[in-house]
């Protein structure tokens, strides 16, 4: 006797934590210590917290609070000069942290980091609040660029921390929280991003990454139409590295690390992936939670005319899923359909229950294990996939799965409502093994 699993008495009604409840969570006073020795980088002194006087201490890091500066913090004065004049000042070679201690600082206009190894810190997300108040020109408009253009060299080890970020005016301007253009081992992390108010024509965008490789993204809590906007480097097919070598071989996120995210979309996918992209090596772990949003993670590519490689997402789960604007119809949890093909996907641990479940074309070599949907509409639509394996996963009855003739090599057991599908190695799907 076959078991029914009714996934959709276990499906989430709407239960998140509102941003700004996380933000009252974070207490004022926690506020990191510093140490300044040549072995560690790790904040800032206590009084630098408070009154952030200091201009620089000298050592392996160099840190430069930004009230010496002149930034007050107090949420009117504009400190966007005086944060920037805090950063400029940092060496040649970088090699700096620029403290922003506890306060609200009003910015009207992009910052720009173009030095290598600039650490921008904060004091907690939320206890350092950015507040984004920018002219409207209708052009995008990042708070912090980290980016050395017009120069197409990389900019290295550069890093923002600890800093929550707030607009709460709807502008002619597309807002960007942080964003990185051409970037190597580059980081974010412990940034909260709420509220972030856009339009439909200048949606407002929480991370943006343009390039290049090694670069962690963590502990994010962002709030914004467009959470996580994975976009091509502008630099193109070749790479200048500060060493003087050259690279002739595109890639726009390679070895990137996404872990520990908290996205909030509106009408707009939690997490974006532009036409074009050349992807390596992309991951998404620890705590994954999408909601909202018109998908969870998009990818349409019509462009690419090389191959991606090994794409994987662990433990996320997407829910209140919005209508795709224009259209009375849902958009897929995981979407992804290739110009060219991608290589190596592995979905872990994937469980949604209100708009589609997952959408491939021209992926080949997919694990999906643990995938859990407790929808009604498109569970699954493949086409063009070749070697698929399935492991422990499950679509609700009532649900429809689309798998094209252009499906090949399927492997492993799924179960639909009432019924399993079992598939012996590299058997065409058009003879799949029902078990009743």
């Amino acid at each position: 006797m076959k078991r029914n699993l009714h996934l959709t008495s276990l499906a989430i009604t709407g239960i998140i934590l509102h941003m700004s409840v996380i933000a009252q969570l974070i207490p004022a006073h926690a506020v990191p210590a510093v140490k300044t020795s040549s072995t560690t980088s790790t904040s800032t002194t206590n009084a630098a917290n408070t009154a952030g006087s200091q201009t620089t201490i000298t050592g392996a890091n160099v840190l430069q609070g930004v009230k010496a500066y002149g930034a007050k913090g107090d949420g009117s004065t504009d400190d966007t000069a005086a944060i920037q004049a805090a950063i400029d000042a940092a060496p040649a070679n970088g090699n700096a942290r620029i403290f922003l201690p506890q306060g609200t600082y009003l910015v009207t206009g992009t910052i720009f980091i173009k030095k290598d190894r600039v650490q921008i810190v904060g004091a907690g997300e939320y206890v350092t609040t950015i507040l984004f108040l920018p002219i409207d020109n209708g052009n995008r408009q990042p708070v912090f660029l980290f980016s050395k253009a017009p120069s197409q060299t990389d900019i290295v080890q550069g890093a923002i921390r600890d800093i929550g970020f707030s607009s709460p005016k709807s502008n002619t301007v597309s807002k960007v929280a942080v964003q990185f253009v051409a970037g190597s081992n580059m980081m974010a992390e412990n940034i909260a991003v709420y509220p972030w108010v856009g339009t439909p024509s200048n949606p407002s965008i929480g991370i943006v990454t343009q390039g290049h490789e090694d670069s962690s993204f963590r502990n994010l809590a962002i709030s914004a139409d467009l959470p996580i906007s994975i976009e091509n480097d502008p630099f193109m097919s070749m790479h200048y590295y500060a060493d003087g070598t050259t690279s002739s071989m595109k890639l726009d996120a390679d070895h990137f690390h996404f872990q520990d995210l908290y996205l909030i979309a509106n009408n707009q996918p939690c997490i974006s992936i532009a036409d074009g992209v050349i992807l390596s090596n992309v991951t998404f772990d620890g705590l994954q939670a999408w909601v909202k949003g018109t998908y969870g993670l998009y990818w349409n590519d019509t462009t690419t005319k090389s191959v991606g490689y090994s794409l994987a997402i662990h433990n996320a789960r997407w829910e209140q899923g919005q209508l795709i604007p224009g259209k009375n119809s849902y958009g897929y949890m995981v979407y992804i359909h290739h110009n060219y093909v991608l290589q190596n996907l592995v979905l872990d641990n994937l469980y949604t229950g209100t708009n589609a479940g997952i959408s491939l074309y021209k992926v080949n070599y997919v694990s999906l294990k643990n995938v859990m949907y407790a929808g009604t509409a498109t569970a699954l639509d493949l086409s063009n996939v070749d070697n698929i394996s399935f492991n422990a996963s499950f679509f609700q009855t009532g649900s429809s799965i689309n798998i094209a003739p252009t499906v090949t090599g399927m492997s492993g057991t799924y179960e639909h409502g009432t019924k399993y599908f079992s598939f012996m190695p590299n058997v065409n799907i058009t003879n799949p093994q029902e078990n009743q």
